[in-house]
């Protein structure tokens, strides 16, 4: 029996919807590869410009339905298919459920959207200046995006067609049978590398740091995501060891799992952002628009980091001024 819910078929519909626009927009891109000439006044430059700036509107709709289409289905993994598949209580139980096909769509679906956000980058400031020459390599992008997504909807296509609701499937939560309580009060040294992790992106940004900007930052999600595993996401559930991250979606925990995913997605974002237009400067018409994006973009990773880090530590430093125990 496949699942027919609205949020999953809503989710579905937005994912088609931009893989139609990007592969509208594959010819016009393939011609730009192989035939672009900004030097040139030709009226076949001239087509060819206003045929890649039509383009390009199209491909910006693509990203949108596309970005709101993954948000859609997170939103069903973690908090709508637990509800309907027997035997699961949050995500982990559905991506049980959906076995390799569901490993496989995340991640495919990780590197379209990471392929997206820099073609958006790119254009925005392609077209800030009307003799910026980035217009190839958008268009380089727009093909492996456009590859990417058609794999990733098979992938998930595949998941959802093989998502038995009558199957039962294996979950977390079990564990809250256990005993409620705090974790323990001890400072260990995950949440010291953790921290260290966090603090010194944040002095990266600081420093501006544009070729260290991408390390420091994934090395800070990463750890903090497995700190969060390992040891604060005990104080978000109240027991004493539960190390599940999809049970943070969930209504009981205030969802607090969708708002460590876009900040940590803003943190890894943003931090790409003055390396690779650092990487193309040339193609882009003036040095101040790169300056301003690339300012902005230090900033913004910084203060997304600050916020991953208040959501994924804020219950257990309450927990610790509450009860007095600071080590």
């Amino acid at each position: 029996m496949v699942i027919t819910h609205p949020v999953l078929i809503a989710a579905a519909s937005f994912d088609v919807m931009a893989l139609f626009f990007f592969a509208s927009a594959v010819p016009v891109s393939a011609r730009v590869i192989s035939t672009w000439a900004p030097g040139e006044a030709s009226t076949g430059q001239l087509a060819l410009e206003r045929r890649a700036e039509a383009s390009a509107i199209v491909v910006a709709w693509g990203v949108a339905l596309g970005f709101l289409a993954t948000a859609l289905w997170v939103w069903v993994v973690a908090g709508i298919l637990p509800e309907l598949v027997r035997g699961a209580m949050c995500g982990t139980g559905v991506m049980n459920g959906l076995g390799s096909a569901g490993s496989r769509a995340i991640w495919l679906r990780l590197i379209a959207v990471g392929i997206a956000w820099l073609w958006w980058v790119t254009h925005r400031l392609d077209v800030a200046g009307p003799r910026a020459t980035a217009t190839p390599l958008a268009a380089r992008l727009l093909l492996v995006l456009a590859a990417l997504w058609l794999l990733s909807c098979v992938a998930m296509l595949d998941g959802w067609l093989g998502l038995d609701p009558y199957r039962p499937v294996s979950c977390c939560t079990a564990i809250y049978g256990r005993a409620t309580g705090a974790a323990a009060t001890g400072v260990d040294v995950p949440v010291a590398v953790g921290a260290i992790a966090v603090l010194t992106h944040i002095m990266v940004a600081i420093a501006r740091w544009r070729w260290v900007v991408p390390l420091s930052a994934f090395a800070a999600v990463l750890s903090g995501t497995l700190v969060i595993s390992g040891t604060l996401a005990a104080y978000h559930y109240g027991v004493m060891d539960h190390r599940c991250l999809w049970c943070l979606f969930l209504p009981e925990h205030h969802g607090v799992g969708y708002l460590l995913v876009a900040a940590g997605g803003v943190v890894l974002a943003e931090a790409v952002v003055p390396a690779w237009v650092g990487l193309h400067r040339a193609q882009f018409e003036t040095e101040a628009q790169p300056d301003r994006r690339t300012r902005r973009a230090f900033v913004t990773t910084m203060g997304a980091t600050l916020l991953f880090a208040s959501l994924a530590a804020g219950p257990a430093l309450w927990w610790r001024i509450r009860f007095g125990l600071f080590w």
